[in-house]
């Protein structure tokens, strides 16, 4: 009697298993070969339109900051009014606030 359950579980999945054989000899495959030819082709008529190889133009990027940061503008307007020799601004004045 516990033989013909485990029977028939085996024919239920001999089936699923012939059923899925039959799928795939029905495929049609090509060469390895062929195939990365076909792949190289397309990767090589397609690289002009890939963002990827050859960037994204400054005006169409969404994510490109459209201002500097003011506070590193300061900064850089502040260093470029200081002596490297002596660490002293080199005018009195205050000539690194006119840039705004």
């Amino acid at each position: 009697m516990s033989s013909k359950p485990h029977s028939a579980n085996t024919i239920a999945h001999t089936r699923r298993m012939v059923q899925q054989l039959r799928i795939e000899a029905g495929i049609d495959r090509i060469k390895v070969s062929k195939a990365s030819a076909d792949l190289m082709n397309y990767c090589s008529d397609h690289a002009r339109n890939d963002p990827l190889l050859m960037g994204i133009p400054a005006s169409d990027n969404p994510f490109k900051d459209k201002k500097t940061c003011t506070i590193l503008h300061v900064l850089v307007l502040f260093t470029e009014t200081i002596d490297p020799s002596t660490a002293r601004p080199l005018a009195t004045d205050e000539t690194w606030l006119h840039g705004f």
